[in-house]
């Protein structure tokens, strides 16, 4: 539903480097009054045989973790502008997590097609 989207602003927030290199990246859905009612947590992926410019492995892509949306959100498509708003935010692909739920599958199915 497009004019629910209007009603809602996205916005993201890179969590702190941890040294076990642990790495998350959160992006929330926010209604205008500031109340969270949506957030997907993604991990790093990174390339072992790369190094970035400060020489960790370099970051290739984020995996998604969590997501979560307050029940009288679901089904308008926060999660996959949240998911949008991360590959564009952070300029990397997100891959599927490893686990999923039911309702992460079918969201998954409705992505890749």
């Amino acid at each position: 539903d497009h004019a629910a989207h209007q009603h809602l602003q996205v916005a993201a927030e890179l969590q702190a480097f941890e040294a076990s290199y642990k790495n998350e990246w959160d992006v929330e859905a926010l209604l205008p009054n500031g109340l969270t009612v949506g957030r997907a947590t993604f991990a790093g992926v990174r390339d072992y045989e790369v190094e970035d410019e400060d020489g960790f492995p370099k970051l290739v892509a984020l995996k998604g973790w969590q997501v979560d949306v307050a029940p009288a959100h679901r089904r308008r498509g926060l999660a996959a502008a949240m998911y949008r708003f991360a590959e564009e935010a952070f300029r990397l692909p997100v891959r599927p997590g490893d686990f999923q739920t039911p309702e992460g599958a079918m969201f998954l199915q409705g992505r890749s097609s």
